[in-house]
Order: structure tokens, then C-alpha cells, then sequence
């Protein structure tokens, strides 16, 4: 709520949400997380975003344009990974809890616009904790490791630009859950269609 009371209400037009933070950690079986480990994973991954959109919306009147939220989100939303279990469960959570908001939103007269974007793999520390884990508690992890090595991740002030700018150009929809992956460039311009999973 302090972040919100320091919002210039008066001269403020557009304001966007984007709720990025995110963590990995704990991975393994999910039988030898400890209670603690599961309680802060699934605080910073669903309730913080959770909490901050229902304060955003709440704030929402008070602006002078138009409210919107971007949740990253990510591939393991739809696609289940060992030793993951608590990241995937969180994300698909978030996706759903996007499209809820979306409908609860939708007919309100100064609605608020809510999506999900997932990056695909972008080079930031996260990648450098997979790295660092054991295969036996990511089975997936030489995946990632030939993604680093062939200089195939995504550098993070790219992806930040990209969402930006399909924000700008209206491309992303109240309800949607995007991949960048998807993203196209007719005419030099960023497209992109929601997945199915969003309809």
C-alpha cells in the first residue's frame, strides 16, 4: 500500500502493473521441500502478484487513464518440469487467476486490462541457479544448459522492450496469456495472438 500512496493520482494518466518477480528455488521432489521453502515459494510466485493486483484495482478509480496489469509468467504454467512442481503449480495459478480478473473486470466501466506474458528463456539469474542445480533434482537441466551454451536466451532489457511495445501497440489482450515465442514482426511492428488455453 505505501508504493500506492506515493502515486502522483492527480497527474497521472496510464498506469501499468507489471508483476515480474519470481523464484525458482526450492527445486527437487516435492516430498523433500521444507515447509518453509514451499510457504516462500508460493508468496513471492502467487500470493505477492495476487495481492498487489487486488490493490492495484482498488487504486484503479483514482487514475486519470487507463489501468492495466502484465503478470510474467512463464512456459512451466503449461508445461510440467520435475523438481519444479512448486514454480509450474504457482505460474498455471497465475494464469488463471489472470483470466478470472479478466472476466470479473470486463463489463466494469473503467475496467481494469489484465494479462499474462511468459518470455520464454531469458538470460538473468534464474538461469544461472538451473545452471548450478543437480540434474538429479532437475532432470531438465541439460536442456537449459545447450540453450546457454548456443547463446539462445533472450537478454532481459530485449524481452522488457518487447512486452512494452505490444502493450503500446494494443496487442495485448484483457484475459490473454501470451508467449513471446509466438511473436511476430509484419511490417516491422510486434504481433502476437493469446494461446488457446486463454479462450
Amino acid at each position: 500500500t505505501r508504493l500506492l500512496d506515493g502515486i502522483p493520482y492527480a497527474t497521472c494518466g496510464d498506469a501499468i502493473l507489471i508483476n515480474n518477480a519470481g523464484v525458482l528455488a526450492p527445486i527437487g521432489s516435492l516430498e523433500g521441500v521444507a515447509l518453509q521453502g514451499m510457504d516462500e515459494s508460493m508468496h513471492v510466485n502467487l500470493m505477492a502478484p495476487t495481492l498487489l493486483t487486488a490493490l492495484f484495482i482498488r487504486a484503479s478509480e483514482r487514475f486519470g487513464g487507463r489501468g492495466r496489469i502484465i503478470h510474467i509468467s512463464s512456459g512451466a504454467a503449461l508445461h510440467p518440469y520435475a523438481g519444479w512442481s512448486l514454480y509450474c503449480a504457482a505460474k498455471a495459478a497465475l494464469n488463471m487467476l489472470t483470466r478470472c480478473v479478466a472476466l470479473e473486470q470486463r463489463n466494469r466501466p473503467r475496467g481494469v486490462g489484465i494479462c499474462a506474458v511468459a518470455p520464454g528463456v531469458v538470460a538473468t539469474n534464474m538461469q544461472a541457479e538451473i545452471l548450478r542445480t543437480r540434474t538429479a533434482d532437475f532432470p531438465s537441466r541439460e536442456t537449459f544448459v545447450r540453450l546457454a551454451k548456443a547463446g539462445e536466451m533472450w537478454p532481459p532489457e530485449k524481452v522488457a522492450q518487447l512486452i512494452l511495445d505490444l502493450d503500446e501497440e494494443g496487442q495485448l489482450q484483457s484475459g490473454g496469456i501470451y508467449d513471446l515465442r509466438d511473436v511476430t514482426w509484419p511490417k516491422g511492428r510486434p504481433t502476437i495472438q493469446p494461446r488457446p488455453e486463454s479462450h
